[in-house]
Formats: structure tokens, C-alpha cells, sequence
């Protein structure tokens, strides 16, 4: 990701806080919901940075789908920043 000189962004300090997480191949739903309309841009713009990272799914809106631990934390944290209530959940098996 090619950053302009500068105080870091919310994204590249979560990034940065759980780069210790081991890369993995696991599934996580992201649940989230607002208190106003929609999140703000800059939340749907750091989501749109971390897909260029991995695998991130959004089959309606309010849900995520990504691949691995950190990632999912990442966006656990951007959501509870930008959003409010946020849930995650760890799929176990995918059965369609």
C-alpha cells in the first residue's frame, strides 16, 4: 500500500497493532450495524484497501465475509470505530 508522507492512517495502525496475528486460512463473519444511515467514506475506503490484501465478501449490507484472524480483527476494529455495535463470528463449516 503507497502511503503520501504523514501521520499514519487508522488502517495502517491496525494493520501495524496485529501484524504479531499468524496469517491463516480461516473464515469470519463481521456483523455490524449503525446508529446513523451508512458508516462514513473512509470506512468503506479502507475496506475497499484491505480486499486489495485478501479475500473479503459483502453479501448484503451490514455483513462481512473475509479470510484469516487479522484481517477479521481489523476490520472488528474499524467497524467498532466507524460504525458501533459489531459482532464476529468464526465459520466452522460451510455447507453451500
Amino acid at each position: 500500500m503507497k502511503r503520501k508522507p504523514g501521520p499514519k492512517s487508522t488502517l495502517e495502525k491496525l494493520l501495524e497493532s496485529t501484524k504479531h496475528i499468524k496469517p491463516d486460512n480461516n473464515m469470519y463473519i463481521v456483523i455490524y450495524s449503525t446508529k446513523e444511515r451508512r458508516p462514513p467514506k473512509d470506512f468503506y475506503r479502507y475496506i475497499k484497501q484491505l480486499r486489495e490484501m485478501t479475500e473479503i465478501k459483502n453479501p448484503v449490507r451490514g455483513v462481512l465475509i473475509c479470510k484469516g484472524t487479522r484481517y477479521a480483527t481489523v476490520i472488528h476494529n474499524l467497524a467498532k470505530k466507524y460504525c458501533g455495535d459489531v459482532m464476529i463470528y468464526k465459520i466452522a463449516e460451510k455447507f453451500a
